[in-house]
């Protein structure tokens, strides 16, 4: 047996990673490979202590929206009444008071779902503008070092696109997933009532 072989036997050979999707560094810069006990848990605690500042306004825009959503619900029950109490027998005073009061309601449900998700896209974006500023900060106090053991792309994927998946997540996606779950319980309610 050649030296070249004996060279090549005692080697262990190194593991070779497939990509993967998504951001490809821990969150957050953890220094170490660890796969974490909770990711899910620690996130969500990371996340809303950056919602805690604005907990005031993101539960009052959050209320909105659920308010909006519940006049969505509730309208075939108004469309019943006009049909069934107006336009069956024939009383055109419920037609009118009752469609004045639908157009009332759908008034108040777009006003309230403009504001609510306007408030929210701005929540959201403080929340980033914290996160980043933070990102910023502790990226500025690490060593010279860290930059040349990590890969340069998984750290502008986790200050951008890891990022914004955050961004997306405040703005849009939790509070979709809340409304969600209302409109449909309430759909079932409705469905019964009629």
């Amino acid at each position: 047996m050649s030296i070249k072989e004996q060279n090549n036997k005692e080697k262990p050979e190194k593991e070779i990673r497939q990509p993967r999707p998504g951001g490809h560094g821990k969150f957050l810069f953890d220094e170490d490979n660890k796969k974490l006990d909770n990711p899910r848990k620690k996130l969500w605690k990371f996340l809303f202590s950056y919602l805690k500042p604005f907990r005031g306004s993101f539960i009052l825009f959050l209320i909105l929206l659920l308010m909006g959503t519940s006049i969505i619900s509730i309208s075939p029950i108004i469309t019943a009444l006009i049909i069934d109490d107006g336009i069956v027998a024939q009383n055109s005073q419920i037609v009118l008071n009752m469609s004045i009061f639908y157009l009332s309601l759908m008034f108040f449900m777009a006003i309230s779902t403009y504001i609510s998700r306007y408030g929210m896209a701005k929540v959201s974006q403080n929340v980033v503008f914290k996160i980043r500023n933070d990102l910023f900060f502790k990226l500025q106090d690490m060593s010279l070092t860290y930059f040349d053991q990590h890969p340069s792309g998984d750290i502008i994927s986790i200050t951008t696109n890891d990022i914004d998946q955050l961004n997306q997540l405040v703005g849009g996606q939790f509070v979709m997933i809340i409304s969600g779950f209302l409109s449909i319980v309430l759909t079932v309610i409705i469905m019964y009532i009629l």
